[in-house]
């Protein structure tokens, strides 16, 4: 599959900076807060030249703590270029990176230089997206608030600082790369 003028066609950081209105504090808290494993900075360099797509929409929470953790990554591998389309304007292209049938966000698409897929990583760290299956049938059931459970998943990104997602997302690159 080949994305490259869904890339070029994408908003930039800024642009989608610019949606964010009021979750914008929180998307900046998460960038200032995370605390990159100095341990993969050599890693993350050498992962090369990487175009970023990332499908996503200025409300989403798992955004907010997510895409600021790319953002650090790209500046430590000036290579990368990240842009954003956002779900709800482009639901052909979410239908193709659907995760258990459902259109969760983010999805992180990493491409080759041409465009080409390489990998998908999304909605949230396996970590995380055990909290929220932990909760599921709660939910369903309406014995516990879906906005309890958020609140367990806000807490679970502010105490690592994004070491799960930096951690997840250079495994699968280096994985891909071998």
């Amino acid at each position: 599959m080949n994305l490259i003028n869904e890339f070029k066609n994408a908003l930039s950081l800024k642009e989608f900076e610019l949606l964010l209105g009021e979750n914008k504090v929180i998307h900046d808290l998460h960038y200032k807060k995370f605390d990159p494993d100095q341990s993969k900075l050599s890693l993350i360099r050498s992962l090369g030249n990487i175009k970023i797509l990332v499908i996503t929409e200025p409300w989403c929470g798992d955004s907010l703590a997510s895409l600021p953790v790319l953002i650090k990554m790209g500046e430590i591998n000036i290579s990368w270029e990240i842009r954003i389309l956002l779900r709800d304007e482009n639901t052909d292209l979410m239908d193709k990176f659907l995760t258990n049938g459902g259109s969760a966000i983010p999805v992180f698409l990493f491409l080759a230089d041409d465009g080409s897929l390489i990998s998908k990583w999304g909605p949230r760290p396996e970590k995380v997206q055990a909290i929220f299956k932990a909760h599921r049938e709660r939910i369903e059931s309406g014995e516990i608030d879906r906005k309890e459970v958020y609140l367990k998943l806000r807490k679970f990104y502010a105490v690592n600082r994004g070491k799960e997602i930096m951690n997840t997302i250079v495994d699968l690159l280096v994985k891909q790369k071998t």
